[in-house]
């Protein structure tokens, strides 16, 4: 019986440690582990686009599943509070977030910079973190 537990053990670590080695799947293992237990930000999120929105005064950031995901979970938590924008570890912006995200993608209004359309740019690249403002 023991052995049966040992070898059940061993394979759910094997299992694990696959899937940690994996692309994306592993990125949204260790992203979602870490995610809800924080309280603050989503962090490491990547972008699919970053693209101007059907308004002129807006720009749409498009995330990835997994990432999407870890934002929707984080903008429940933080809707109506202002949150910070991230990107290599340096605030581009700080926002109010309305409302909760429900999609795979947030819209930024106001008064958008050539600078601040920049750090989106390299945030494509990069990857965003979004945390609460502090």
């Amino acid at each position: 019986m023991r052995a049966i537990c040992y070898a059940s053990v061993i394979c759910l670590l094997v299992l694990v440690e696959t899937i940690s080695n994996s692309s994306w799947l592993g990125r949204a293992l260790a992203q979602t582990q870490a995610g809800p237990a924080r309280v603050d930000g989503a962090f490491g999120l990547r972008l699919t686009d970053v693209r101007p929105s059907l308004r002129s005064d807006r720009i749409e950031l498009v995330f990835e599943d997994p990432s999407a995901e870890l934002l929707r979970m984080f903008s429940q938590r933080a809707a109506g509070q202002e949150i910070d924008l991230v990107v290599n570890g340096r605030k581009i912006a700080t926002l109010k977030l309305r409302d909760a995200i429900v999609g795979n993608s947030m819209e930024l209004s106001g008064d958008m910079s050539a600078d601040l359309r920049k750090d989106l740019a390299d945030a494509r690249k990069d990857g965003i973190d979004i945390r609460l403002h502090q």
